[in-house]
């Protein structure tokens, strides 16, 4: 299963223990209230701090002005090229997926390993 490699990892790298994706599937219904396989709002979810501290809320507005600016740079440089080519962290894909594909349309999706 993909979790598992995955999750394995990243655990390898900061050396904490793996857990089970049903663990997993667990705690993010106990956050969040739904399960995550099915969650149409998980985009949304990804990479937020989920705190209400100080720190929370200003991690969250800066979440929100970084991918403005990132799509607010991709929107100019497509009015001024027929193509970008834009580099950027998981997290930015998920928070942003919904606008780009109102601006570009559904993503085509290429595998890089055969």
């Amino acid at each position: 299963m993909a979790y598992q490699r995955l999750a394995g990892n990243v655990a390898a790298q900061v050396h904490l223990e793996v857990p089970t994706f049903t663990a997993f599937r667990q705690h993010y219904r106990e956050l969040y209230g739904v399960d995550i396989v099915g969650d149409t709002q998980l985009p949304l979810r990804t990479d937020v701090v989920n705190d209400k501290t100080r720190k929370g809320e200003q991690s969250r507005a800066d979440m929100v002005a970084r991918d403005q600016h990132l799509l607010g740079l991709i929107e100019q440089e497509l009015a001024e090229k027929h193509s970008v080519l834009v580099i950027y962290g998981g997290s930015h894909w998920s928070t942003l997926s919904a606008a780009l594909e109102k601006l570009l349309g559904k993503p085509e999706v290429a595998p890089f390993l055969h």
